[in-house]
């Protein structure tokens, strides 16, 4: 049975569905479930391609087998997603946390890095220096929400992303209202972006 949020939180797996004919393959399978034969020819990738794609998906717990289809007589399997929203997640515990955990906040940093490129198209008042305090700050705020959203996964029900997107903006919010620490940080971060 497909669930509708997924949360992804050990880095390889993370790997897995983030590589870009990966990532199609989810996407395609978000609309439908589909064959080997029918991604390839939606993906123009040979099925061998495809197929090795699959099993790393699958492997990973992107994807399962959800059932057969007759083509010419020859059965294929036929391939679903796991759940509708894949949330994720460098939150875990465990022995490689540790070293999974940095390599979470360099990836963190390139998604900062990135995001502060953008804001400097939009404001010209960026300050670069911030990149590893908002890396810090959204870190902290992912690990919280990303949990809250987890245990409550099952209240939630249906979901879009963009739902699921503003719900986390809602809870960052929230969150840093309730935390004097994390109050302060976003004051910091926002008095160097002239926005306080």
């Amino acid at each position: 049975m497909r669930k509708e949020i997924k949360v992804i939180r050990d880095m390889p797996s993370i790997k897995v569905g983030v590589e870009d004919t990966r990532n199609k393959i989810l996407s395609l399978l978000g609309v439908k479930d589909m064959s080997i034969s029918q991604l390839a020819e939606a993906l123009d990738k040979d099925q061998s391609t495809v197929y090795r794609h699959l099993k790393k998906l699958e492997k990973t717990g992107y994807v399962q087998v959800t059932g057969e289809r007759k083509k010419y007589h020859i059965p294929e399997k036929m391939y679903g997603r796991t759940a509708n929203i894949f949330l994720l997640s460098m939150t875990g515990d465990g022995p490689q946390s540790e070293k999974l955990g940095k390599e979470w906040h360099r990836e963190q940093s390139k998604n900062v890095l990135e995001l502060l490129n953008l804001m400097e198209i939009c404001d010209e008042n960026t300050v670069d220096e911030s990149l590893d305090d908002l890396t810090e700050l959204f870190t902290e705020l992912d690990t919280i929400t990303d949990n809250m959203i987890e245990e409550n996964q099952d209240k939630i029900g249906e979901i879009s992303y963009p739902t699921l997107a503003r719900l986390k903006l809602i809870l960052f919010l929230t969150i840093i209202d309730r935390h004097e620490e994390l109050k302060k940080k976003t004051e910091k971060l926002l008095e160097k972006f002239h926005l306080l």
